[in-house]
């Protein structure tokens, strides 16, 4: 019986041959099967594939065998086994050397691969994928806990020697080649301002075949070249297209075109080999280049075809390089679309962007609207998928502060300290709830409301703040310590400034170390304006030991400093009501901040949306009724076929949105900061136009911030004063729209610092191709402007500012005069 299912399993494994079904069916050798990469020696691999297994092979002798063990040699020794057992240790410890070093970079531990770097450097065992590991553990190694640019400036320049020296031996074909291991190389060359380092490898890398190369290498490779500077956007564009050409992939040309139609809107994209890469690539080239049209239709692109996976360096690029209003409202495209940034990510652009514009603005109502801004920004982080953290609160409450800024020596109006009132009440409210709704309580929490009542003079804050931070157990450390003698000193609490000086100080004794400068520098400023000099110099006299001489001899000085006197009285700071309402809504939203936190889970953003826009009373640009209809003939193709109406399975964003809606959404949203980005640019151009004119800096003509969008600015987007026909109403405002998106979306020609015309687009034929108006060429001219070739490069689609060049006189002034 078993001879006969012997046969019958070879018949079924081989059935021309069934003798071999035995060496068919023989298992593999352990290395190959336990090595991650399938490396095999040759030994081994002979082994395998040339012997069977014999039945009848004779029994060793016991008694040899114990000899053998005794130190004899083996009974059947020969040169060429001997020879294969030294070849079979050595490829061990060649497999072991390159786990460990595959280990280390598994684990970012840059420090450990590179010690072993030469080593493994020697085994011919290496693969692609080893290359593109260690790449990305250097990467990963820059990027860890290394939040400011400077430190990762100076890990990459620390790592400089060694990226050449792997550099030179990837081209000297000691490492195989990986693209994905380039991109990363690429971007330690950018990330460390090694721009001419990491230019010369590019160069090396763009003359190899497709091994070295793939659409993510040229995106690392122009975004290198675009912070570098030396290089024109027209050279990057064409560079863009060089990249399409040798890399096609499935149409990727066209699916990248801001005219392409993706082939079901209510569905995810499936097409293969889309290269975002190097869209993210062409995007940041065009925003450092301020064209910020092209870089909102690269934007428009993504979304279209991934609406809920566009990665997050799509947005960062926009948040860091355009204007404030513009930076806040596409970190609220992306968390609609539950695209989950870094937390610190939301703590820079409240601290970096809209903290300091409140400093910038007219009006205490838009100040309260930007507190407004970034209670909605934490909302809408949660709401993508973010956790709430105490840092977070904090920035916020940080806000608060410049509500109504108090000069030294002056005191607020009655109608103020009903503003005052109604501020710290509502803060002291919001840190309440969310602690019950389960936030930790954190001493940068506490800080913060210290801070506050230290900033707006309110006692009773104060004495809440240090009950519930003492009641919470919350660990005070040095910076809340210092933020309350600071408070301790504007209240002239001596007794206060008393406790927690001798906090610090016991501290500083427990552990054998130095008062910090930043101690020492903030009990000075406290004992100075709680009229207490003489606690200072007691301190001082006791604590000698505790200091050096540059940090008393600059406490001293603050110490020494003369109170301003009390100024009178400040006129009321505006519309009490208005102030009150926006406030009641900065309540309302952090209570669904802290129903999220409770719930842990998103609210249905169908019952509590948020607000895309800073200006939450903006006018919009048209109707939802035009905007779709106007959509809906730009993004589908009337020649395919009608698609069957789904009513299951319907495709959702992370955030509950159908993606349909979420497409149309995310085109009206960037239709609007198109609109905003023009009328930002129209008002820069009169700004430098008028600084030129009067022959003073930039600064000097800047106008107050503002972020706000009446019937008068809807007007302008409109092109009221282009045409008679506008003025007297009688044009359609569908088709009005229609010129519009379309002005906003294509091509225009503008000077180096004002715009000087628009294409004409033709009202009745709006797709047909537009053409260089030949009074802009001659204007150009006049104005001393160089031109490249202009009728043929708008024929190939270049971007105008690829046209045009700044005269000398122009660049120099800019570079005088106009400060950031």
């Amino acid at each position: 019986m078993p001879l006969i299912l012997r046969a019958s399993l070879a018949s079924v494994v081989c059935p021309s041959a069934p003798f071999l079904a035995p060496r068919l069916l023989r298992r593999p050798a352990h290395l190959a099967a336990a090595h991650p990469f399938g490396i095999t020696s040759w030994t081994c691999l002979q082994r395998s594939a040339l012997t069977t297994k014999r039945d009848n092979r004779p029994r060793r002798d016991p008694k040899k065998s114990r000899d053998s063990k005794k130190g004899g040699k083996p009974p059947n020794e020969t040169p060429w086994s001997e020879k294969r057992r030294l070849e079979d240790e050595q490829f061990r410890a060649q497999l072991a050397a390159i786990d460990e070093f595959m280990h280390a970079c598994s684990i970012r531990d840059a420090r450990t691969a590179m010690y072993m770097y030469p080593e493994v450097l020697d085994i011919p065992l290496l693969s692609r994928e080893h290359t593109r590991r260690l790449a990305q553990a250097l990467h990963a190694f820059v990027r860890i806990e290394t939040k400011a640019l400077e430190e990762r400036v100076r890990k990459v320049r620390l790592l400089l020697p060694f990226l050449e020296r792997f550099t030179a031996d990837i081209r000297a074909g000691k490492w195989p080649p990986h693209p994905a291991a380039f991109v990363h190389i690429l971007g330690l060359y950018k990330e460390g301002k090694c721009y001419e380092e990491g230019r010369k490898f590019w160069l090396w890398l763009v003359e190899q075949d497709d091994t070295y190369v793939d659409q993510a290498v040229y995106g690392a490779a122009i975004e290198l070249l675009a912070y570098r500077g030396k290089d024109s956007l027209h050279t990057l564009e064409e560079l863009y297209h060089d990249a399409l050409k040798r890399f096609p992939g499935t149409f990727a040309e066209y699916h990248l075109s801001p005219e392409a139609v993706v082939p079901d809107r209510a569905q995810p994209t499936n097409i293969p080999g889309i290269p975002m890469a190097l869209l993210q690539g062409i995007l940041t080239v065009r925003i450092l280049n301020r064209d910020w049209k092209n870089a909102y239709l690269a934007l428009d692109t993504a979304l279209r075809l991934y609406p809920t996976a566009v990665p997050q360096r799509f947005f960062e690029v926009f948040m860091n390089e355009r204007p404030m209003s513009e930076a806040y409202t596409i970190f609220l495209l992306a968390c609609r679309a539950g695209i989950v940034f870094k937390p610190s990510h939301l703590t820079s652009l409240i601290s970096t962007k809209l903290r300091p514009a409140m400093r910038k603005v007219a009006t205490l109502h838009e100040r309260a609207l930007l507190v407004r801004g970034s209670a909605n920004a934490i909302y809408a982080y949660l709401e993508a998928g973010g956790t709430l953290e105490a840092f977070h609160v904090s920035t916020f409450l940080s806000t608060f502060h410049h509500l109504l800024p108090l000069q030294l020596g002056e005191t607020y109006s009655p109608k103020e300290e009903r503003i005052r009132n109604l501020i710290v009440g509502t803060a002291h409210k919001i840190i309440t709830m969310l602690i019950q709704s389960g936030l930790p309580p954190s001493p940068q929490v506490f800080s913060a409301l210290i801070n506050l009542a230290a900033e707006f003079r309110v006692r009773e804050l104060l004495d809440l703040a240090l009950t519930d931070m003492t009641t919470s157990g919350a660990d005070i450390r040095e910076v809340e310590r210092r933020v309350i003698i600071k408070a301790a000193g504007l209240f002239k609490d001596k007794e206060l400034l008393e406790k927690y000086w001798a906090q610090v100080s016991a501290r500083a004794e427990s552990e054998g170390n130095l008062i910090s400068r930043l101690d020492w520098i903030a009990f000075a400023k406290a004992c100075r304006q709680a009229g207490c000099p003489d606690l200072f110099h007691k301190e001082l006299d006791g604590l000698r030991h505790a200091i050096d001489s540059g940090t008393e001899e600059n406490a001293l000085k603050i110490l020494n400093r003369k109170e301003l006197p009390p100024k009178a009285q400040r006129d009321g700071p505006g519309d009490e009501n208005k102030f009150a309402r926006e406030f009641e809504e900065v309540e309302r939203i952090m209570k669904n901040v802290a129903a999220v936190t409770m719930a842990g889970s998103p609210l249905d953003l169908k019952k509590t949306p948020f607000d895309m826009f800073l200006d939450v009373h903006r006018e919009p640009i048209a109707t939802e009724e035009d905007l779709r209809s106007v959509y809906d003939e730009l993004t589908t193709d009337p020649h395919q076929p009608e698609l069957p109406n789904r009513t299951a399975n319907v495709s959702v964003s992370p955030t509950g949105i159908p993606l349909e809606e979420l497409r149309f959404q995310n085109w009206v949203t960037i239709v609007e900061l198109m609109a905003d980005a023009e009328a930002e640019e129209r008002s820069f151009q009169k700004q430098v136009d008028e600084a030129m004119r009067r022959g003073e800096p930039l600064d000097a003509v800047m106008r107050p911030l503002t972020f706000r969008r009446g019937k008068k600015e809807v007007e302008e987007i409109w092109g009221v004063a282009q045409g008679q026909e506008y003025q007297e109403g009688r044009m359609p405002s569908r088709l009005r729209l229609l010129k519009t998106v379309m002005r906003l979306r294509g091509p225009y020609v503008e000077s180096p610092y004002q715009s000087v015309a628009f294409r004409k687009v033709e009202l009745e034929e709006p797709q047909k191709a537009v053409k260089l108006d030949e009074r802009v060429t001659e204007t150009m001219k006049e104005e001393g402007a160089t031109t490249l070739e202009p009728e043929k490069n708008v024929e190939q689609g270049v971007p105008a500012r690829a046209l045009f060049q700044p005269t000398p006189s122009l660049r120099f002034w800019l570079m005088m005069n106009a400060k950031g």
